[in-house]
Protein backbone atom coordinates (compact mmCIF):
# COMPACT_ATOMS: atom_id res chain seq x y z
CA UNK A 1 0.00 0.00 0.00
CA UNK A 2 0.98 3.70 -0.68
CA UNK A 3 2.11 6.08 1.38
CA UNK A 4 -0.30 8.17 0.45
CA UNK A 5 -3.25 5.88 1.05
CA UNK A 6 -1.73 5.06 4.54
CA UNK A 7 -2.00 8.80 5.03
CA UNK A 8 -5.39 9.16 3.81
CA UNK A 9 -6.65 6.24 5.63
CA UNK A 10 -5.75 7.10 9.19
CA UNK A 11 -6.18 10.73 8.93
CA UNK A 12 -9.74 9.95 7.92
CA UNK A 13 -10.24 8.05 10.90
CA UNK A 14 -8.92 11.19 12.87
CA UNK A 15 -10.15 13.72 11.16
CA UNK A 16 -13.96 12.45 10.97
CA UNK A 17 -13.91 11.37 14.59
CA UNK A 18 -16.07 14.47 15.51
CA UNK A 19 -17.70 14.79 12.28
CA UNK A 20 -18.18 11.16 11.49
CA UNK A 21 -19.32 10.02 14.96
CA UNK A 22 -22.56 12.72 13.92
CA UNK A 23 -23.62 11.57 10.39
CA UNK A 24 -22.52 7.98 10.69
CA UNK A 25 -22.91 7.39 14.90
CA UNK A 26 -25.52 4.49 14.72
CA UNK A 27 -23.04 2.26 13.07
CA UNK A 28 -20.44 2.63 15.51
CA UNK A 29 -19.72 0.70 18.84
CA UNK A 30 -20.70 3.75 21.21
CA UNK A 31 -20.08 5.06 24.86
CA UNK A 32 -22.44 4.86 27.28
CA UNK A 33 -22.64 8.73 27.28
CA UNK A 34 -23.08 9.47 23.21
CA UNK A 35 -24.95 11.79 22.21
CA UNK A 36 -27.82 10.62 19.59
CA UNK A 37 -27.55 11.42 15.98
CA UNK A 38 -28.50 14.72 15.41
CA UNK A 39 -30.08 16.69 12.05
CA UNK A 40 -27.17 19.06 10.91
CA UNK A 41 -26.21 18.42 7.98
CA UNK A 42 -22.72 18.69 7.78
CA UNK A 43 -20.31 18.45 4.95
CA UNK A 44 -18.33 15.34 6.71
CA UNK A 45 -18.06 13.83 3.27
CA UNK A 46 -16.24 15.31 0.76
CA UNK A 47 -15.01 18.57 2.11
CA UNK A 48 -13.27 16.66 5.30
CA UNK A 49 -11.93 14.01 3.16
CA UNK A 50 -10.69 16.91 0.72
CA UNK A 51 -9.02 18.49 3.80
CA UNK A 52 -7.39 15.09 4.72
CA UNK A 53 -6.07 14.55 1.79
CA UNK A 54 -4.40 17.91 1.53
CA UNK A 55 -3.11 17.85 4.89
CA UNK A 56 -0.89 14.65 3.60
CA UNK A 57 0.26 16.53 0.73
CA UNK A 58 0.60 19.60 2.12
CA UNK A 59 3.60 22.00 0.98
CA UNK A 60 6.15 24.61 3.17
CA UNK A 61 3.70 27.44 2.71
CA UNK A 62 -0.24 26.06 2.25
CA UNK A 63 -1.41 29.37 1.16
CA UNK A 64 0.98 29.95 -1.49
CA UNK A 65 0.12 28.54 -4.22
CA UNK A 66 1.68 30.97 -7.34
CA UNK A 67 4.63 29.12 -7.28
CA UNK A 68 4.65 26.01 -9.55
CA UNK A 69 4.61 22.72 -8.00
CA UNK A 70 8.09 20.96 -8.76
CA UNK A 71 7.62 17.64 -10.84
CA UNK A 72 7.20 14.16 -8.90
CA UNK A 73 9.68 12.06 -7.81
CA UNK A 74 10.49 9.18 -10.24
CA UNK A 75 9.16 5.88 -8.47
CA UNK A 76 12.31 4.56 -7.68
CA UNK A 77 13.66 7.99 -6.20
CA UNK A 78 10.16 7.69 -4.34
CA UNK A 79 10.93 4.57 -3.05
CA UNK A 80 14.20 5.33 -1.94
CA UNK A 81 13.01 8.32 -0.43
CA UNK A 82 10.27 6.14 1.32
CA UNK A 83 12.35 4.41 2.49
CA UNK A 84 14.86 6.83 4.03
CA UNK A 85 11.89 8.30 5.73
CA UNK A 86 10.71 5.20 7.64
CA UNK A 87 7.98 4.39 5.03
CA UNK A 88 8.94 0.84 4.33
CA UNK A 89 8.21 0.39 8.08
CA UNK A 90 5.07 1.20 8.50
CA UNK A 91 2.02 -0.89 9.59
CA UNK A 92 -0.14 -1.22 6.90
CA UNK A 93 -4.60 -1.19 8.27
CA UNK A 94 -7.07 -1.08 6.09
CA UNK A 95 -10.84 -0.13 6.12
CA UNK A 96 -13.53 -3.19 7.18
CA UNK A 97 -15.60 -4.37 4.77
CA UNK A 98 -19.09 -3.50 5.20
CA UNK A 99 -21.67 -5.40 7.42
CA UNK A 100 -24.67 -7.13 6.92
CA UNK A 101 -26.87 -3.97 6.79
CA UNK A 102 -24.06 -2.14 4.35
CA UNK A 103 -22.64 -0.19 6.89
CA UNK A 104 -19.12 0.54 6.64
CA UNK A 105 -17.75 1.39 10.18
CA UNK A 106 -15.34 3.70 10.70
CA UNK A 107 -12.64 1.50 11.86
CA UNK A 108 -9.41 0.24 10.54
CA UNK A 109 -8.11 -3.29 10.70
CA UNK A 110 -4.17 -4.13 10.62
CA UNK A 111 -2.91 -5.77 7.92
CA UNK A 112 0.78 -5.44 8.28
CA UNK A 113 2.38 -4.72 11.04
CA UNK A 114 5.01 -2.00 11.50
CA UNK A 115 8.64 -3.16 11.13
CA UNK A 116 11.38 -2.66 13.80
CA UNK A 117 12.11 0.68 12.72
CA UNK A 118 8.57 1.69 13.27
CA UNK A 119 8.35 0.47 16.30
CA UNK A 120 11.80 1.91 17.52
CA UNK A 121 10.38 5.21 16.02
CA UNK A 122 7.58 5.87 18.22
CA UNK A 123 8.88 4.26 21.61
CA UNK A 124 11.75 7.38 21.17
CA UNK A 125 8.56 9.86 20.25
CA UNK A 126 6.96 8.43 23.32
CA UNK A 127 10.23 9.38 25.01
CA UNK A 128 11.04 12.48 23.84
CA UNK A 129 7.06 13.50 25.01
CA UNK A 130 7.89 12.42 28.35
CA UNK A 131 11.23 14.22 28.90
CA UNK A 132 10.91 17.32 27.52
CA UNK A 133 9.40 19.27 30.62
CA UNK A 134 6.17 20.26 29.65
CA UNK A 135 3.22 18.81 31.20
CA UNK A 136 0.51 18.48 28.40
CA UNK A 137 3.22 16.46 26.31
CA UNK A 138 3.19 13.75 28.85
CA UNK A 139 -0.36 13.88 29.04
CA UNK A 140 -0.26 13.33 25.16
CA UNK A 141 2.59 10.42 26.10
CA UNK A 142 -0.42 8.84 28.88
CA UNK A 143 -3.32 8.88 26.61
CA UNK A 144 -1.57 7.34 23.33
CA UNK A 145 0.33 4.63 25.55
CA UNK A 146 2.75 3.38 23.09
CA UNK A 147 3.64 -0.32 23.52
CA UNK A 148 0.58 -0.29 26.25
CA UNK A 149 2.95 0.03 29.01
CA UNK A 150 0.03 1.10 31.34
CA UNK A 151 -3.02 -0.95 32.44
CA UNK A 152 -6.80 0.54 30.71
CA UNK A 153 -6.94 1.66 34.31
CA UNK A 154 -3.50 3.01 34.62
CA UNK A 155 -3.29 4.95 31.80
CA UNK A 156 -6.88 6.93 33.41
CA UNK A 157 -5.12 7.06 36.65
CA UNK A 158 -2.42 8.96 35.16
CA UNK A 159 -4.48 11.11 32.90
CA UNK A 160 -6.55 11.85 35.98
CA UNK A 161 -3.29 13.23 37.67
CA UNK A 162 -2.15 15.08 35.02
CA UNK A 163 -5.29 16.74 35.18
CA UNK A 164 -5.43 17.62 38.39
CA UNK A 165 -1.96 18.88 39.07
CA UNK A 166 -1.72 21.46 36.05
CA UNK A 167 -3.25 24.55 34.99
CA UNK A 168 -3.56 24.01 31.32
CA UNK A 169 -6.79 23.44 30.43
CA UNK A 170 -5.77 20.56 27.63
CA UNK A 171 -4.88 18.18 30.07
CA UNK A 172 -8.36 18.35 31.90
CA UNK A 173 -9.95 17.68 28.23
CA UNK A 174 -7.49 14.48 27.58
CA UNK A 175 -8.58 13.50 31.06
CA UNK A 176 -12.49 13.99 30.14
CA UNK A 177 -12.26 12.50 26.95
CA UNK A 178 -10.15 9.04 28.52
CA UNK A 179 -12.39 8.58 31.02
CA UNK A 180 -15.64 9.18 29.03
CA UNK A 181 -15.13 7.06 25.93
CA UNK A 182 -14.18 4.12 24.36
CA UNK A 183 -9.99 3.87 24.27
CA UNK A 184 -9.14 4.72 20.56
CA UNK A 185 -13.03 3.58 19.74
CA UNK A 186 -12.26 4.38 15.74
CA UNK A 187 -9.33 2.37 15.09
CA UNK A 188 -11.28 -1.50 16.26
CA UNK A 189 -14.46 -2.61 15.13
CA UNK A 190 -15.38 -4.50 17.99
CA UNK A 191 -14.07 -2.04 20.71
CA UNK A 192 -13.69 -3.69 24.17
CA UNK A 193 -15.73 -2.74 26.89
CA UNK A 194 -14.66 1.08 28.21
CA UNK A 195 -11.73 0.80 30.89
CA UNK A 196 -12.50 2.81 34.42
CA UNK A 197 -11.24 3.78 36.99
CA UNK A 198 -12.74 5.39 40.59
CA UNK A 199 -9.81 8.49 40.03
CA UNK A 200 -12.57 9.44 37.09
CA UNK A 201 -14.92 10.36 39.72
CA UNK A 202 -12.48 13.45 40.76
CA UNK A 203 -12.63 15.21 37.64
CA UNK A 204 -15.63 18.54 37.74
CA UNK A 205 -16.24 20.22 34.78
CA UNK A 206 -16.11 23.37 37.05
CA UNK A 207 -12.66 22.83 37.89
CA UNK A 208 -12.06 22.48 34.48
CA UNK A 209 -14.06 25.77 33.41
CA UNK A 210 -11.85 27.65 36.33
CA UNK A 211 -8.99 26.95 34.11
CA UNK A 212 -10.17 27.59 31.11
CA UNK A 213 -12.29 30.90 31.05
CA UNK A 214 -14.19 32.03 28.16
CA UNK A 215 -14.42 28.36 26.54
CA UNK A 216 -18.09 27.13 25.97
CA UNK A 217 -17.19 23.37 26.04
CA UNK A 218 -16.72 22.40 30.12
CA UNK A 219 -20.04 24.57 30.58
CA UNK A 220 -21.70 22.43 27.95
CA UNK A 221 -20.57 19.31 30.05
CA UNK A 222 -21.85 21.09 33.23
CA UNK A 223 -25.42 21.48 31.22
CA UNK A 224 -25.35 18.06 30.21
CA UNK A 225 -24.99 17.05 34.03
CA UNK A 226 -27.23 19.39 35.47
CA UNK A 227 -30.11 17.64 32.92
CA UNK A 228 -29.27 14.66 34.16
CA UNK A 229 -30.07 15.57 37.42
CA UNK A 230 -32.82 18.17 37.08
CA UNK A 231 -31.09 21.22 38.74
CA UNK A 232 -32.42 24.23 37.24
CA UNK A 233 -30.26 26.71 38.75
CA UNK A 234 -27.34 24.85 37.10
CA UNK A 235 -28.55 24.46 33.67
CA UNK A 236 -29.74 28.45 34.06
CA UNK A 237 -26.08 28.96 35.01
CA UNK A 238 -24.20 26.53 32.35
CA UNK A 239 -26.62 28.15 29.46
CA UNK A 240 -25.69 31.78 30.56
CA UNK A 241 -21.82 30.70 30.66
CA UNK A 242 -22.35 29.19 27.15
CA UNK A 243 -23.98 32.14 25.98
CA UNK A 244 -21.25 34.71 26.79
CA UNK A 245 -18.38 32.11 25.89
CA UNK A 246 -15.90 33.66 23.97
CA UNK A 247 -14.80 30.30 22.27
CA UNK A 248 -15.48 27.08 21.71
CA UNK A 249 -12.29 24.57 21.62
CA UNK A 250 -12.09 20.97 21.68
CA UNK A 251 -8.01 20.76 21.27
CA UNK A 252 -8.43 18.78 18.41
CA UNK A 253 -5.10 18.99 16.95
CA UNK A 254 -3.59 19.83 20.07
CA UNK A 255 -1.98 16.43 20.85
CA UNK A 256 -0.91 16.00 16.82
CA UNK A 257 0.81 19.69 17.54
CA UNK A 258 2.73 18.22 20.05
CA UNK A 259 4.12 15.48 18.21
CA UNK A 260 4.66 17.25 15.91
CA UNK A 261 6.83 20.05 17.34
CA UNK A 262 9.56 17.58 18.41
CA UNK A 263 12.54 16.94 16.69
CA UNK A 264 13.08 13.70 16.18
CA UNK A 265 16.13 11.82 15.74
CA UNK A 266 16.56 11.25 11.95
CA UNK A 267 14.76 11.63 8.67
CA UNK A 268 14.33 7.54 9.19
CA UNK A 269 11.60 8.45 12.28
CA UNK A 270 9.17 11.11 9.84
CA UNK A 271 6.50 8.64 8.71
CA UNK A 272 5.79 7.26 11.99
CA UNK A 273 6.18 10.81 13.94
CA UNK A 274 3.49 12.00 11.18
CA UNK A 275 1.41 8.79 11.94
CA UNK A 276 1.38 9.07 15.55
CA UNK A 277 0.82 12.85 15.16
CA UNK A 278 -2.29 11.87 12.90
CA UNK A 279 -3.70 9.53 15.74
CA UNK A 280 -3.09 11.71 18.73
CA UNK A 281 -5.95 13.72 17.03
CA UNK A 282 -8.00 10.61 18.24
CA UNK A 283 -7.76 12.21 21.75
CA UNK A 284 -9.51 15.07 21.41
CA UNK A 285 -12.65 15.79 23.66
CA UNK A 286 -15.56 15.93 22.02
CA UNK A 287 -18.29 18.39 23.46
CA UNK A 288 -21.56 16.83 24.40
CA UNK A 289 -24.48 18.66 22.05
CA UNK A 290 -27.58 17.22 22.54
CA UNK A 291 -29.07 19.36 25.64
CA UNK A 292 -28.69 22.27 23.26
CA UNK A 293 -30.36 20.68 20.30
CA UNK A 294 -33.03 19.81 22.38
CA UNK A 295 -33.91 23.06 23.75
CA UNK A 296 -33.45 24.55 20.39
CA UNK A 297 -34.79 22.45 18.44
CA UNK A 298 -38.11 23.83 16.42
CA UNK A 299 -37.76 27.11 17.37
CA UNK A 300 -36.86 26.62 20.98
CA UNK A 301 -40.62 25.36 21.07
CA UNK A 302 -41.89 28.71 20.90
CA UNK A 303 -40.14 30.21 23.88
CA UNK A 304 -38.78 33.40 23.13
CA UNK A 305 -35.97 33.62 25.74
CA UNK A 306 -34.60 30.26 24.71
CA UNK A 307 -34.97 31.34 21.35
CA UNK A 308 -32.93 34.49 22.20
CA UNK A 309 -30.53 32.28 24.13
CA UNK A 310 -29.99 29.84 21.18
CA UNK A 311 -29.50 32.56 18.41
CA UNK A 312 -26.91 34.11 20.48
CA UNK A 313 -25.24 30.63 21.21
CA UNK A 314 -25.35 29.69 17.69
CA UNK A 315 -23.83 32.60 16.22
CA UNK A 316 -20.84 32.44 19.05
CA UNK A 317 -20.42 28.69 18.08
CA UNK A 318 -20.17 29.43 14.36
CA UNK A 319 -17.74 32.75 14.99
CA UNK A 320 -15.36 31.33 17.61
CA UNK A 321 -15.30 27.40 17.55
CA UNK A 322 -12.09 25.97 16.50
CA UNK A 323 -13.14 22.79 14.51
CA UNK A 324 -15.31 22.55 11.46
CA UNK A 325 -17.92 19.97 13.20
CA UNK A 326 -18.51 23.12 16.05
CA UNK A 327 -19.08 25.58 13.78
CA UNK A 328 -21.38 23.17 12.16
CA UNK A 329 -23.06 22.77 14.91
CA UNK A 330 -23.79 26.13 15.31
CA UNK A 331 -24.94 27.05 12.05
CA UNK A 332 -27.40 23.89 12.51
CA UNK A 333 -28.22 25.55 15.86
CA UNK A 334 -29.04 28.53 14.34
CA UNK A 335 -30.98 26.88 11.20
CA UNK A 336 -33.39 25.27 14.35
CA UNK A 337 -34.11 27.52 16.33
CA UNK A 338 -34.71 30.77 13.13
CA UNK A 339 -35.36 28.84 10.06
CA UNK A 340 -32.37 30.46 8.70
CA UNK A 341 -29.94 28.57 6.69
CA UNK A 342 -27.42 31.01 5.64
CA UNK A 343 -25.34 29.96 8.34
CA UNK A 344 -24.94 26.47 7.06
CA UNK A 345 -24.55 27.28 3.73
CA UNK A 346 -21.67 29.49 4.11
CA UNK A 347 -20.12 26.86 6.21
CA UNK A 348 -20.75 24.36 3.34
CA UNK A 349 -19.12 26.47 0.77
CA UNK A 350 -16.19 27.64 2.74
CA UNK A 351 -15.35 24.61 3.99
CA UNK A 352 -15.74 22.92 0.05
CA UNK A 353 -14.07 26.78 -0.78
CA UNK A 354 -10.71 25.52 1.69
CA UNK A 355 -10.98 22.18 0.99
CA UNK A 356 -10.31 22.52 -2.89
CA UNK A 357 -7.61 24.91 -2.20
CA UNK A 358 -6.02 22.54 -0.13
CA UNK A 359 -6.08 19.68 -2.29
CA UNK A 360 -4.47 21.71 -4.96
CA UNK A 361 -1.41 22.18 -2.78
CA UNK A 362 2.04 20.93 -4.50
CA UNK A 363 2.48 17.35 -4.27
CA UNK A 364 6.41 16.77 -3.32
CA UNK A 365 8.59 13.83 -2.30
CA UNK A 366 7.51 11.35 0.45
CA UNK A 367 9.64 12.61 2.93
CA UNK A 368 8.10 16.18 2.37
CA UNK A 369 4.49 15.13 2.59
CA UNK A 370 5.61 13.67 5.77
CA UNK A 371 7.54 17.22 7.13
CA UNK A 372 4.45 19.22 5.19
CA UNK A 373 1.59 16.98 7.60
CA UNK A 374 3.72 17.96 10.66
CA UNK A 375 4.09 21.58 9.83
CA UNK A 376 0.12 22.06 9.38
CA UNK A 377 -0.60 19.94 12.97
CA UNK A 378 1.55 22.53 14.24
CA UNK A 379 -0.58 25.41 12.48
CA UNK A 380 -3.74 23.48 13.48
CA UNK A 381 -2.77 23.36 17.19
CA UNK A 382 -1.91 26.93 17.76
CA UNK A 383 -4.48 28.30 15.43
CA UNK A 384 -7.52 25.61 15.39
CA UNK A 385 -9.41 24.52 12.00
CA UNK A 386 -11.81 27.67 11.48
CA UNK A 387 -9.16 30.21 11.85
CA UNK A 388 -6.71 28.61 9.27
CA UNK A 389 -9.76 28.54 7.04
CA UNK A 390 -10.77 32.08 7.42
CA UNK A 391 -6.35 32.77 6.64
CA UNK A 392 -6.74 30.56 3.42
CA UNK A 393 -9.89 32.60 1.80
CA UNK A 394 -8.59 35.82 2.48
CA UNK A 395 -5.68 35.23 0.11
CA UNK A 396 -6.42 36.80 -2.91
CA UNK A 397 -3.49 34.31 -5.07
CA UNK A 398 -5.34 31.65 -7.29
CA UNK A 399 -5.29 28.05 -6.59
CA UNK A 400 -2.80 26.66 -9.31
CA UNK A 401 -2.69 22.60 -10.16
CA UNK A 402 0.44 20.85 -9.63
CA UNK A 403 0.99 20.78 -13.18
CA UNK A 404 0.53 24.79 -13.81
Amino acid sequence: MSRRRIALSVLLACALSLGGWLAFGPAWPRPARAEPPIDIETPAGRARLDAALALARMPDEPWTFSEASPAASAASDAQADGARCGEDQMPVSEPPAPDADGRTLLAFHETKPGGVGYMGAIHRIDAALRSNGDPFDRGVADALNVGDVLTPSGRLDALVQDAMTSSDPRLYALAVQACNAPEYAIWVVDAPPRPTSPRCAQLDMRDWASRDPGNAVPWLHVLQQADQAGDRDAQREALQRIATSSTFNVYFHAGAAAIARLKVASDADLAAQALLSMRAMSLAEFAPSSALIARCRNKAGGEAEMAATCETISEAMFDHSDTFISRNIGASLHKLTTGDGSLLEQAHREEGAVGRRWAAAMDGSPCSADRGLLRQMIRLGAQGEVALMKQALKTATPVMQPSQ
